[in-house]
């Protein structure tokens, strides 16, 4: 492309570091990211949160948490996304006190956390068999995201023996959202 004469913009980043972080070539999207940087070119939010989602996905949740606390030094503020991204990586990877922590954060950051962020949460909670907490977050969904339609409250049941463990307290949760 630049042996053509043209200069790659946002989007053709995005693409291209989309395209790496899915089949697995997270360093070389890293390397693209410093190279650029280097030169001096600055990226919106949406490289960051490919990159974020990229290095979960590959298991390496402390270059994704890297990522993120430099956001502030490169003038990039987080969004919803961002957050969902950081919020799944983080349960995913077995650490959800330090996702709590974040959503709080979150919060107090002037980002309203949505379905996915509570949903994100819940799951996460139950994977990690913190049943009593993944309750709070229901019951904080049902009040903060007012538009919540429970469609994917019924997946959560599957995690970690809630189904067994308290299907009455689920289904009296899941009635609640009229479905």
């Amino acid at each position: 492309m630049q042996a053509s004469g043209l200069t790659p913009n946002g989007i053709t980043h995005a693409v291209l570091m989309g395209g790496l972080c899915r089949s697995g070539q997270i360093d070389k999207a890293m390397t693209i990211l410093q190279n650029c940087e280097e030169k001096g070119l600055r990226f919106d939010i949406i490289i960051y949160n490919i990159l974020i989602n990229g290095l979960f996905e590959a298991g390496r949740h402390s270059s994704a948490v890297e990522i993120f606390s430099s956001l502030p030094t490169k003038n990039v503020q987080p969004n919803v996304r961002t957050y969902n991204f950081m919020l799944k990586g983080l349960c995913k990877s077995g650490l959800p006190v330090e996702a709590i922590e974040l959503l709080t954060r979150m919060e107090e950051n002037g980002i309203c956390p949505n379905e996915f962020s509570y949903n994100t949460m819940i799951e996460g909670l139950l994977d990690n068999d913190d049943i009593a907490k993944a309750m709070h977050y229901v019951n904080v969904m049902k009040v903060k995201v007012k538009h919540n339609s429970g469609r994917d409250l019924h997946l959560r049941a599957r995690c970690s023996g809630w189904w067994r463990e308290s299907s009455m307290s689920y289904w009296s949760q899941t009635l609640s959202f009229g479905i």
